[in-house]
């Protein structure tokens, strides 16, 4: 079997990414466009701080995903077992939707400066 590491001259191809994962978005604007943030009161907020700071992690669940986590997982199961390790995940839109939708609570912990490094389109060219 061809794993995806013995096709690695197509890494900078959008076509073979999206090949591994037709359901998921490539450097898709539109799809990311198209989704909303997760609106947090003052509250949660704070409940989500005190979480991490003295837990490490939050256990709260917002419900507006948007995104089959799921499958998500499945899918860095799926590329770990064609040679890949899983940051290649991070090539899917879907995985960079979850930072996304998070926004509001990323600027209280991180402040309202923070931001995401853009897509680097080079690969969809």
């Amino acid at each position: 079997m061809t794993t995806a590491l013995d096709q690695s001259a197509r890494w900078n191809d959008a076509a073979f990414w999206q090949g591994l994962a037709p359901d998921l978005h490539v450097c898709d604007p539109a799809f990311i466009g198209a989704q909303s943030q997760i609106a947090y009161g003052a509250d949660i907020l704070k409940t989500m701080e005190t979480d991490l700071l003295e837990e490490g992690y939050t256990r709260f669940q917002p419900g507006d995903w948007n995104a089959d986590i799921a499958a998500l997982a499945d899918f860095i199961g799926t590329i770990h077992s064609r040679g890949l390790l899983p940051v290649f995940a991070f090539i899917y839109d879907e995985y960079w939707l979850l930072f996304f939708k998070q926004r509001a609570f990323l600027a209280h912990m991180l402040g309202e400066d923070c931001r995401t490094m853009a897509c680097r389109r080079s690969i969809c060219a």
